[in-house]
């Protein structure tokens, strides 16, 4: 209220009033310190506050943030304060002075560095005010004009503390007159500029760091006055140790101008103590004071490099060298081997600075004077990594002057090689190697001289195998570029140098080789990094190519480069797939500056710019792209190297990968064929490796090959060794998938197994003992028959070619039938023998079983493949029967099914009726035999044909077909009663002719089948036909009576009943064969096998109806019946009257007859001879026994006596008895 009142009134009391308020100015109640604010204001606008410095304080003090008083009232106290010092200072003339001079001497202090935004913005429109009416007067204890300059700088160290950067900054430029006149205009050219940065552009702190000393540095310059330049370089000094360890950037600030002002002294005292207070606290800097040291030691080496490079030497030795120890030195201090460290640490940092900082020409020449050896000694010396760090720093520094300086400073770095070394001993030796220790190198490696290839890949090895196995432990879920990693960021710098410090294909080489394997790692982050550097390598190498008459003309690498791009264009992860896509663009782009066209190629830059990793036609648009891109003579290397990507870890991967290769081969294929051999042999190795899932898109890349090379792709397959794998299966019914090439390789087989023997030469020689060997070509057509013969869609081409494939089938069965297998593999040397023991599990037979089997079931035939199926024993056998006895029902099933192409099936089987293989002309043989009994399904017109094949068959070397022959002439039984007449009388002659076959080894085989067809095909003969060949025919099968062969026996013995019988009244002729065999089948009546028995009965019954010989005949058919059991003894004895009544002129001829079979193999008949003999003497009458030799018959009897068997000497004694008994 007092304030409110008269002048008058509040005159006298101003006083007590003051006094009151300071009472209260401790109190911490917020409304009283809100009314003393009040009062404050009250009083300082009445111009009563001329002394009251102190209430200013307590203002300026409430600006700042209590740690203590906190809350909504204390923030709203806080803001009135500030606001009430600032309309004080811009409103209030009465307090200006005041306000200025305690405003800046508040500047100074630490403790109110929160408010010294509001300070500095009242401060200013104080400045600005006293420029223009100099109506501000400095008072008592005003701080220097360079203190306030100092203070501010330091506070610019953090402009963004507060927003305060920009008031200060505002506050310097209308301050500048109190601290040089001249600095005015300057200052109100650049301050500005800073004032904008802060506001509107971006932060760095490295950008404003240099924007704020170049802005000091500009105004020490400027002022050029050494002793302004001192007295703030005191100032600088001065407040140093004011500031607290936590205001790292103020202090920062202070020690960098300190360096700046002291470049602009030349007084060396004076520099050498500023540079005492930068090093003095040299074991006792935290990590950012020693960094705002090192940085303050290289600007001041800027102009005083000797001087400091002296000072940082002699600490070095005495810093570094100084131990401290405990207990008489029996203890370690560890706080004092800290302190070293740290002292190490920014000595280091130090050195890195004066490296970047110093002029090269002056600093170089001290590079070799023991300074490049201590800081190599200092990487392996150093305790902390810092230390190291720091050291690295240093090397990095020293290394990129050299390199930015080589004009200036031509001499080689003398300890290069060492710091190589040491260097790579760094990386080898750690588990995960630092990225600086990379980027050191990198610098290190640009330095001449160039590195020799050994060093180069050394390096380079030593790099990839720890960087990149350091890669597997940073597996991450979320997709990071590889640049992100500053290890990989590093590496790819440094592979970078290395390639431009030899930009050779040699050297790209190098690096490729290496990058390889890591290109294909089932780790994500390891196949990144490595396709990043690919990258990086491939774009330096681009960017620095060069051309000359020393250099390559072609790039040779571009095929297997490529290749091995594209295979991670096709990678499971996206960073990975658009780098490598970069990589492939990069390579074409390289490979089109060697053809010529150096200013790029901008159709190649459009195709990939539209191409996108998410595409899903990007494997086609990529082989395309490879396709119309790469040079010719590169197209293999590229082939060769995709076809290695089927091996990929990643199923997904395999399928891209060939869905490359398809789309790949479908254009350039044709350019391939010189290197066909080569790619198959790779392809198929790499699909043998393969399941079964991922190798049905791979198989496709065959198929596409051989609709450019068919010939060449199937001569390679068939090369294959045997048993065929999987994946060689998968290819022949891939082939056969296609129509066009199924035809085409359906033509090719059939012309090579026309051309090519089925067995090896030495397997057809005479020697029976040598077993045959199937051929390898021919049963590895086979083979490859029997898997296309899966596919159901070559139905219609089977069809097509069915007579002929059905030929080739039935004919290399029945070649293959006992024969071995080919147990070698075929090789690049024809007269090399590479064994194959899978062959031995082999069977060639089966085998061509399964191809027949198959091949039927495709042309929809089942009957005949079931058929084929009957013949399950095949493989267990040498012999040809179970082959026969399989063509029955094979033949029977093709006439019913597909009889229609039964002619075109004679004709081709026709052609090996020629063969030089026994067996397949048995097989035509065969054939022919069942469609005789066929009768040609119902088509009357190749009956003709066939018997002509079969008659001509006679001639035949081999008794198989011969016998095979005969038996299908024989069918002519089965045709109809005009075929029959037409054929019967050629048929006989040879039925006949097979009589007198005269093979040593199998005559009774073919004489048995052609006695087997006479009696089969007599019955349908007329009987006048029959009549002419009776007596030829018993005269052949005479022979036979006495075969030891039981088959051979019944069968002749029966054929003369059939004669007999089949050939109504016979001839005198046949009447006297008949006489002449009647002994022979009485004996045999005594025969031990029934099948002999019967025949002869049979034969008894036919012979005696052509005999005159009634009694005879009546006895014969009334006890020889087939199932009956004769009493031989009985029957003989009776029968034996009768024919001496019957047939007296042939009994001495019959005794005589009988007497040869005294001497038979058999008892039973020499006992029946016996009985027979004295039967017939003692029932003969005289004049028919004096024609009868008794000295004969009784000598044989005699010996019959002694036989060694009780049944035939029982016989011969009771035939001795009756010898001389006289006839009834």
């Amino acid at each position: 209220h007092l304030l409110a009142g008269s002048e008058n009134v509040l005159q006298p009391r101003v006083n007590d009033i003051t006094v009151a308020m300071r009472l209260l100015l401790s109190v911490n109640s917020v409304r009283i310190k809100k009314a003393l604010l009040k009062t404050i204001v009250s009083l300082a606008c009445r111009g009563n506050a001329e002394d009251g410095s102190d209430f200013v304080e307590f203002l300026v003090r409430h600006c700042c943030p209590s740690n203590i008083q906190s809350g909504p009232e204390w923030e709203e106290l806080k803001a009135m304060c500030s606001s009430t010092v600032y309309l004080l200072s811009s409103t209030v003339a009465e307090v200006e002075s005041l306000l200025w001079s305690v405003l800046l001497r508040l500047l100074l202090l630490p403790e109110y560095d929160p408010a010294c935004a509001t300070i500095a913005r009242s401060l200013a429109h104080l400045a600005s005010k006293h420029n223009s009416q100099d109506s501000v007067k400095n008072g008592t204890g005003v701080p220097s004009p360079p203190a306030v300059f100092a203070r501010c700088i330091a506070l610019l160290g953090s402009p963004l503390n507060n927003n305060r950067g920009p008031f200060l900054l505002n506050f310097l430029m209308h301050y500048a007159t109190n601290l040089q006149p001249i600095l005015s205009k300057i200052w109100t050219h650049k301050v500005p500029q800073l004032i904008n940065y802060l506001e509107v552009s971006q932060w760095s702190e490295s950008e404003w760091e240099a924007l704020l000393l170049e802005f000091v540095s500009s105004s020490l310059q400027t002022v050029e006055s050494e002793d302004f330049v001192i007295l703030v370089a005191s100032q600088l000094s001065a407040q140093l140790p004011s500031y607290p360890p936590a205001a790292v950037d103020e202090r920062a600030m202070l020690l960098k101008c300190l360096a700046l002002a002291s470049c602009n002294l030349t007084d060396r005292q004076i520099i050498s103590s500023h540079l005492d207070v930068m090093l003095t606290p040299l074991r006792h800097y935290t990590p950012n004071d020693s960094k705002a040291c090192a940085r303050a030691v290289g600007l001041l080496s800027r102009i005083h490099l000797n001087l400091v490079l002296t000072r940082l030497e002699s600490l070095t030795h005495s810093e570094l060298n100084r131990r401290s120890s405990r207990l008489l030195g029996l203890m370690k201090d560890p706080r004092a081997d800290l302190e070293v460290e740290r002292a190490r640490i920014t000595l280091l940092r130090c050195y890195a600075e004066v490296a970047n900082q110093a002029p090269p020409s002056s600093l170089l020449p001290h590079l070799e004077d023991g300074l490049m050896t201590w800081l190599i000694s200092q990487l392996s010396q150093a305790k902390e990594s810092a230390a190291r760090e720091a050291a690295l720093f240093t090397i990095a520094n020293i290394a990129d002057t050299l390199d930015r300086h080589r004009d200036t400073y031509s001499e080689n770095l003398k300890s290069r090689d060492q710091l190589l070394t040491t260097l790579l001993s760094l990386i080898q030796n750690s588990p995960t190697p630092d990225p600086l220790v990379l980027r050191v190198t990198a610098a290190i490696v640009k330095l001449p001289p160039e590195l020799t290839p050994e060093v180069r890949s050394t390096l380079l090895k030593t790099c990839f195998d720890r960087v990149f196995a350091a890669e597997v432990s940073e597996n991450s879920v979320e997709e990071k570029p590889p640049d992100s990693s500053p290890l990989i960021k590093n590496l790819g710098i440094l592979v970078e140098e290395l390639l431009i410090d030899d930009v050779s294909p040699a050297t790209l080489d190098d690096i490729s080789t290496l990058l390889e394997p890591w290109l294909v790692q089932r780790s994500i982050q390891q196949r990144a990094a490595a396709v990043y550097v690919l990258r990086i390598t491939l774009q330096a190498y681009y960017n620095h190519m060069t051309f000359g008459y020393e250099n390559p003309s072609k790039f040779s690498q571009a095929g297997m480069l490529l290749a091995r791009s594209v295979l991670r264009c096709l990678d499971e992860e996206g960073l990975v797939r658009s780098t490598a896509l970069d990589c492939a663009k990069l390579i074409l782009l390289i490979t089109a500056k060697y053809e010529g066209h150096s200013a790029g190629d901008p159709e190649l830059e459009q195709a990939f710019a539209s191409m996108s990793i998410s595409d899903s036609n990007i494997n086609e648009q990529l082989a395309r792209i490879v396709a119309s891109k790469l040079p010719h003579y590169q197209l293999y290397h590229f082939a060769e190297t995709v076809l290695q990507g089927l091996s990929d870890l990643e199923p997904a991967n395999v399928d891209s990968v060939s869905d490359i290769l398809v789309h790949f081969f479908q254009v350039k294929g044709s350019e391939l064929y010189h290197h066909i051999n080569d790619i198959l042999a790779l392809l198929l190795v790499r699909l043998a490796a393969l399941n079964p899932s991922s190798r049905v898109g791979a198989v496709r890349t065959v198929l596409y090959l051989a609709r450019h090379h068919p010939k060449a792709v199937v001569n390679v397959l068939l090369d294959q060794p045997l048993p065929l794998h999987m994946s060689v299966c998968d290819c022949w019914k891939a082939l056969a998938a296609d129509s066009a090439l199924a035809a085409d390789i359906t033509s090719q087989f059939l012309r090579l197994m026309n051309s090519t023997p089925l067995l090896n030469d030495d397997a057809t020689v005479s020697n029976k003992d040598r077993p045959r060997v199937a051929a390898l070509l021919p049963f590895a057509v086979v083979s490859a028959l029997r898997e296309m013969m899966l596919v159901a869609s070559i139905h219609d081409l089977t069809m097509a070619h069915f007579p002929e494939l059905f030929a080739l089938h039935l004919t290399v069965l029945a070649a293959y039938v006992g024969v071995t297998p080919p147990v070698y593999s075929p090789g690049s040397n024809k007269s090399a023998f590479i064994p194959n023991r899978e062959a031995y599990k082999i069977n060639p037979a089966r085998v061509a079983q399964e191809s027949l089997k198959n091949f039927l079931l495709c042309a929809r035939c089942d009957a005949a493949a079931e058929a084929v199926l009957e013949c399950s024993q095949i493989d267990l056998s040498n012999s040809p029967d179970y082959f026969l006895a399989m063509m029955p029902s094979l033949t029977r099933a093709i006439c019913e099914n597909l009889g229609h192409m039964l002619p075109k099936i004679l004709t081709a089987l026709g052609q090996y009726s020629s063969s030089p293989h026994e067996a397949q002309r048995a097989a035509v043989t065969a054939f022919n035999v069942e469609c005789v009994q066929m009768q040609c399904a119902g088509q009357s017109v190749l009956i003709d044909s066939v018997l002509s094949n079969l008659l001509s068959s006679l001639t035949d070397p081999s008794a198989l077909v011969r016998r095979l022959s005969l038996k299908g002439l024989a069918n002519i039984s089965f045709l109809d009663s005009q075929q029959k007449e037409r054929h019967s009388e050629s048929v006989l002659e040879a039925l006949i002719q097979g009589l007198d076959d005269y093979d040593a080894e199998c005559h009774s085989e073919v004489a048995l089948q052609a006695m087997m067809g006479l009696s089969q095909v007599l019955p349908s003969v007329e009987q006048a036909h029959v009549r002419d060949i009776q007596v030829a025919i018993a005269l052949r099968v005479k022979p036979f009576f006495e075969k030891e062969n039981v088959e051979l026996r019944t069968t002749s013995l029966r054929l003369l009943g059939e004669l007999a019988m089949t050939g109504g009244t016979a001839l005198p002729g046949f009447q006297d064969q008949i006489k002449a065999c009647l002994v022979c089948l009485l004996m045999h009546l005594s025969d031990m096998e029934l099948s002999v028995v019967k025949a002869c009965k049979f034969s008894l019954r036919a012979a005696t109806n052509v005999l005159d010989a009634e009694k005879t005949r009546a006895m014969i058919n009334q006890h020889l019946i087939d199932d009956a059991m004769l009493h031989y003894q009985e029957f003989i004895t009776d029968l034996a009257k009768l024919m001496v009544e019957e047939m007296a002129d042939q009994i001495p001829i019959m005794i005589s007859t009988a007497l040869t079979y005294g001497k038979s193999a058999w008892a039973p008949i020499r006992a029946s001879s016996a009985l027979f003999i004295g039967a017939l003497y003692s029932s003969s009458p005289s004049h028919v026994r004096e024609h009868v030799s008794l000295e004969a018959v009784t000598l044989r009897l005699l010996q019959q006596i002694k036989d060694p068997e009780k049944e035939v000497r029982s016989s011969a004694a009771h035939a001795f008895s009756l010898l001389f008994t006289s006839p009834s």
